[in-house]
């Protein structure tokens, strides 16, 4: 089998785009955002309240690279199944790469019985999550 250098080549720069696309969208809709809270100091990565159902991995990523937070607030994000797909995803992809998660806030999302499927296979993989919230 023969690969193609240019196929090869535009991969890496679909996948080179798309980090720095998640990049750009954590450096102006999630720092700020961070930077402006009071207590910078702890364990809460607190997004409610901001639509980033278009870049949820984007929000995971920041989330993965700043290990000292344990509580993820994702309240009224207009979150849909998918996007709960997406976070669960993430959480167990790296749950053992010092990804921990304690506390996982999904309320006020448009969540339905495909997303809670998403959240049982996290509850019965993931031990480490205490607290989790879909009100």
């Amino acid at each position: 089998m023969k690969f193609d250098p240019k196929l090869i080549a535009q991969a890496d720069i679909d996948s080179l785009e798309r980090h720095l696309s998640l990049n750009q969208f954590i450096k102006n809709n999630i720092e700020p955002y961070q930077n402006d809270m009071r207590d910078r100091n702890t364990n809460t990565l607190n997004l409610a309240n901001i639509d980033i159902s278009a870049n949820i991995d984007a929000a995971m990523k920041y989330y993965r690279y700043n290990d000292k937070k344990a509580k993820l607030i994702l309240s009224n994000c207009k979150l849909k199944d998918e996007h709960v797909g997406r976070v669960v995803h993430n959480i167990l992809k790296h749950q053992y790469d010092s990804f921990e998660i304690e506390e996982l806030d999904l309320s006020d999302n448009y969540i339905t019985i495909e997303g809670c499927e998403y959240l049982a296979t996290l509850l019965m993989t993931n031990k480490k999550l205490l607290k989790l919230d879909v009100s």
